[in-house]
């Protein structure tokens, strides 16, 4: 009996120590890296800086495929270049920008955490107009106007037109996704018309999530026009196609609607043509001009892209009129 107890203690005993030893082989390992070869930390450097972007580059790191960088601690993105676009920032704003070298083969583990601090330029705003008027304007809007527009062929020659007045919400602000337009002198109306019965009207921040550049979404929201202020202080809409011109639509879709100048005649004004706006309390009109004896009223024209050419939407009958939302 003596005899099989002693076996059982040094067996005990034995299975204790292998125990152990495996215990304390895990302890001299790397943590679960499986003792993988670290990348080379990235070596950052800064590019393109403006006001509100900047880039970081970085040379390749050999054996990494895939870097993950963030900003200023915030969540970490990917990609397998060798830069990242920080964009949507504060101008004259220090940030830090943090990148590790990460590969997908179990051999490398992560790299340290290379870190760059980057500041932003300084916001310029030497040609920017000053007027405390102008920037009161900014705010939500109920529009009107009386429009006329074709509602079919007339057989006899011409069309048939309807006239109606039309009601629509505008909101005027100083900017979207950034401080472009105000800098410039301009300030932005979202809203134009029945516009959004119609088209491929987007929000810059749907553009933002359909993966648009900031770029691309600055250019391309809609529907909006344009106040701009002048030196002498007065207020005018530039009848122009040079905003809001969606290079990415596709012919299947309706392009954007402009606010232009509209004669009785079918002709549209583009560049040449400045409509005057007047502001009486609470009440804002964009009203009409003569050039060339013709009289253009603010008309809507929208950019067909199967036709290659420009239709009028509807000749405006009297000016718009914005009335302050209480």
């Amino acid at each position: 009996m003596k005899k099989i107890s002693r076996i059982l203690m040094c067996a005990s005993l034995l299975l204790g120590f292998t125990a152990c030893s495996d215990s304390d082989s895990g302890d001299d390992g790397d943590n679960g890296n499986n003792n993988g070869t670290q990348l080379a930390a990235p070596v950052l450097a800064q590019s393109s800086v403006e006001e509100t972007a900047f880039t970081v580059t970085w040379q390749a790191v050999e054996h990494a495929n895939v870097y993950a960088y963030s900003l200023d601690g915030g969540a970490e993105a990917t990609t397998s270049e060798t830069s990242a676009r920080l964009s949507g920032l504060n101008p004259g704003t220090e940030y830090t920008v943090t990148v590790k070298a990460l590969s997908t083969d179990s051999k490398y583990t992560a790299s340290d955490a290379a870190q760059i601090k980057v500041t932003t330029l300084a916001e310029d705003t030497s040609g920017m107009i000053q007027s405390a008027e102008f920037d009161a304007l900014v705010g939500s809007w109920a529009g009107k106007q009386t429009v006329k527009y074709a509602t079919g062929i007339d057989p006899a020659g011409g069309f048939f037109y309807q006239t109606e007045e039309w009601t629509f919400d505008v909101d005027i602000m100083a900017q979207v996704g950034s401080r472009k337009y105000r800098k410039e002198n301009y300030l932005i109306c979202l809203g134009l018309g029945d516009f959004e019965k119609e088209g491929s009207a987007r929000t810059y921040e749907q553009l933002i999530e359909e993966g648009f550049t900031v770029a691309r979404a600055l250019e391309g929201f809609g529907p909006k026009w344009f106040l701009k202020l002048l030196e002498d202080g007065s207020i005018v809409v530039e009848a122009t196609t040079k905003f809001n011109v969606l290079s990415w639509f596709t012919t299947d879709e309706l392009g954007p609607v402009y606010l232009l100048g509209g004669a009785d005649d079918k002709a549209f004004s583009d560049c040449e043509c400045e409509l005057p706006v007047t502001v009486a309390g609470d009440e804002l009109r964009v009203g009409s001009t003569v050039i060339a004896e013709k009289t253009w009223t603010p008309s809507l024209f929208q950019w067909h892209p199967k036709q290659g050419a420009y239709a009028r939407y509807c000749l405006g009958v009297s000016d718009i009129v914005l009335t302050r939302k209480k």
